[in-house]
């Protein structure tokens, strides 16, 4: 309560400097923590402006801040807003785009105290979180406005590629090499779960795939070169594109019809799989990755091009010669697992009911990527992880081995 108490304090006191300082004077603002909950890389509040409401974004006091790199995160969301949004702008032309698919940037704020990262609050608007699985109307919507956001870096790179890439390489990644490493033993464990549960749900199929699941566990060692880029196809991606940070807004009838991007702490310059993956595997349910894979990609595809088409004025037919289906699907085939290992070990822990969550951080408390947390940590998830979980990890590795990713 204290804290809370401090941080609102210390809040106004930054909010009002910055409007004051930018020409517009100040009433009152009121601040308060976010109804909602904070999230795990952040402390959230809600502030209350006579100009517009604010989400504003703290780094978290406790031991997490430090183990997650949670401060060059911060550095990395506010290069996205301060540097590769502006960016865009002026070389793409791209302002309405950018008004479409994102939260006004309000201002960063760093001193002894804390940084602070403070955007337009969207709810007013009428954006709010699926609040489950994306079904394909989601799903295809969150790709379509995938692809304009991405069309945004072709065209960059298109115009001045020189310039695009050093504002997008500016900044280091918070997920280092030696984080990648450090990882890589719970996320072997975790694979080690999925290929359990594929062997109990899919008998007849382990024999068929036997050599690959022999070697899954050999996947976690590729994590951190998932997301080196390869050209022509890198872009700016959002580095953590799941349902949690996608907003959308619904009609009357409660069908999506925008969405808007929220959370780029983990953004990085890499194949656009990166994104793709994340929120298919991780934030839609097996029917519809199942069913209308080719289709959801083209979907990705044709917004992309129909966007770079507008904005430099040519037909798409020009434009599609360096962006084939071939080139897509073949990218996406070696940098999909990127999201399927993200999938592997963030789904089980995600989808604990409440209780067993608090059970298994009871008995790790702390970091859970150092080797004598990791084990414990993945054996607990599994102790308590239900059925639904365990059969739709078996039916994404089968969906992997099928398509030939692993």
């Amino acid at each position: 309560m204290l804290d809370s108490i401090v941080d609102s304090v210390w809040i106004r006191q930054v909010l009002r400097r910055h409007l004051e300082d930018n020409g517009r004077p100040v009433v009152d603002i009121i601040v308060r923590p976010f109804c909602g909950g904070s999230g795990f890389a952040s402390e959230l509040y809600e502030a209350l402006t006579q100009d517009a409401p604010l989400i504003v974004k703290l780094l978290p006091r406790t031991p997490r801040g430090t183990y997650r790199n949670l401060q060059q995160q911060y550095l990395n969301e506010r290069h996205f807003y301060e540097e590769v949004l502006p960016h865009l702008v002026s070389v793409a032309g791209a302002h309405s785009i950018v008004e479409q698919l994102f939260p006004a940037f309000v201002c960063a704020h760093q001193d002894d105290f804390n940084t602070l990262i403070a955007v337009e609050d969207l709810r007013p608007l009428g954006f709010s979180h699926a609040g489950g699985p994306l079904d394909e109307t989601h799903v295809t919507l969150a790709l379509r406005e995938l692809g304009r956001f991405h069309a945004l870096s072709y065209v960059a790179k298109k115009i001045d590629g020189a310039s695009f890439l050093k504002i997008v390489n500016s900044v280091r990644q918070p997920r280092t090499e030696e984080i990648c490493i450090e990882i890589s033993p719970m996320i072997k464990d975790f694979l080690g779960f999925a290929a359990e549960s594929f062997r109990r749900f899919y008998p007849i199929d382990s024999e068929k795939f036997s050599g690959k699941l022999e070697g899954l566990a050999d996947l976690a060692d590729m994590f951190g070169k998932l997301t080196e880029p390869e050209e022509p196809l890198a872009v700016c991606c959002h580095g953590d594109f799941h349902r949690n940070n996608i907003l959308f807004k619904y009609d009357t009838d409660g069908k999506p019809t925008s969405a808007r991007f929220i959370d780029f702490q983990l953004k990085t310059y890499s194949s656009p799989a990166v994104d793709i993956s994340l929120v298919m595997f991780l934030s839609s349910s097996p029917e519809v990755w199942e069913l209308s894979w080719d289709e959801l990609l083209g979907v990705y595809r044709f917004s992309v091009l129909d966007s770079m088409a507008g904005i430099l004025g040519r037909p798409r037919e020009v434009v599609e010669v360096d962006y084939s289906v071939k080139g897509l699907q073949e990218d996406f085939r070696r940098y999909c697992v990127h999201g399927f290992l993200v999938a592997v070990f963030f789904l089980p822990v995600a989808m604990l009911e409440p209780r067993h969550y608090e059970l298994v951080r009871q008995h790790v408390p702390g970091d859970v990527t150092t080797p004598d947390n990791s084990k414990k940590f993945a054996s607990l998830v599994r102790r308590y992880c239900s059925e639904k979980v365990k059969r739709r990890l078996a039916t994404l590795l089968k969906h992997m081995m099928e398509r030939d990713f692993i």
